[in-house]
């Protein structure tokens, strides 16, 4: 590529491109840091790949050394990105077990997923209980008329239990929008009673929205402290959300994904069609009294979001 570029045009292009590829390596820097703008978490989800982009642009421009330190930095990046998004997770998957409780979890997009996917979906895993966020009644009826005679179902505003246990106690949490919200409910499993909390936090680029989520947050934490359990579904934040953290470290959580995951674990696309997963909104949190099994990141099912399911036991 040089041999066609006269030397000074090539070496104002080569600072360009290298200040590009500095912008992606703070790119990366956002992953673990507390950010809640679309923007910037949209740009810290594809960092590597950028980064991967500009650092070749920036190595054809400038010799072989910079060639050979470009593969070695591409190849550790791809080896970060790519499990669990482009290529699929293994080692990690969620196996019918009567042993063991396992809670599956789906944002079903207002309904665009389609139950005739969910169902066989959860079944596969053997799912014992049906998380759904951004459900509406008449859709939860159709998983619930899918999946096999006599769970129990629990629906509020857009938020949905399903269980082949007996549900009780359900109640919404505060605060909460019409869509956005907290369902805790108890869970009467063979095993003993598994509190759960179905989480739908509202996004954060919602106008106004980032005092109602903070509260959310503060929610989540007082109830897994107060009760212990899962709480799971999509919590609309990064893992570095240092105010979804506190809420985490206050509840005595533990994220099933990384005791029990593989890869990076992203549930969400904008375009499921044609972009990989790139972020990870969709979480599992699993209080010290229950112990994590298995976790696996599932199908979109016609959603935007990947469906998630974990397999626990009480200590």
């Amino acid at each position: 590529m040089g041999r066609f570029i006269p030397t000074s045009a090539k070496r104002d292009l080569a600072r360009v491109v290298n200040l590009i590829v500095l912008g992606w390596a703070a790119a990366i820097l956002l992953r673990y840091v507390a950010v809640d703008h679309p923007v910037l978490l949209l740009g810290a989800a594809i960092a590597p790949w950028g980064f991967v982009l500009s650092a070749t642009a920036a190595a054809a421009l400038q010799g072989r050394i910079h060639v050979l330190v470009v593969g070695f930095l591409s190849a550790a990046l791809i080896g970060f990105a790519l499990p669990g998004t482009v290529l699929p997770s293994t080692g990690c998957a969620v196996q019918p077990d009567s042993q063991y409780t396992t809670v599956y979890s789906h944002n079903v997009l207002f309904g665009a997923a389609d139950p005739a996917e969910i169902a066989p979906q959860a079944a596969s895993v053997g799912a014992d209980v049906i998380v759904l966020q951004e459900a509406n009644r008449a859709f939860t009826d159709r998983v619930h008329d899918a999946v096999a005679e006599g769970w129990s179902l629990v629906h509020v505003g857009h938020l949905a239990v399903l269980s082949r246990f007996e549900l009780s106690d359900a109640v919404q949490r505060p605060p909460s929008t019409s869509v956005h919200a907290l369902l805790a409910v108890e869970v009467e499993t063979p095993h003993g009673s598994l509190p759960l909390l179905n989480v739908h936090t509202i996004p954060p680029h919602v106008p106004g929205a980032r005092p109602t989520q903070r509260a959310q947050f503060v929610e989540i934490g007082q109830w897994g402290e107060a009760t212990g359990g899962l709480a799971l579904g999509d919590f609309n934040a990064t893992t570095a959300d240092r105010r979804l953290l506190a809420a985490v470290e206050r509840g005595g959580y533990a994220d099933s994904h990384e005791i029990a995951g593989c890869g990076v674990g992203a549930t969400w696309s904008p375009a499921p069609s044609r972009v990989p997963a790139i972020l990870r909104l969709d979480r599992a949190y699993v209080s010290r009294d229950w112990a994590i099994e298995s976790y696996e990141v599932l199908g979109y099912a016609g959603s935007d979001h990947k469906a998630i399911a974990v397999q626990v036991r009480p200590r």
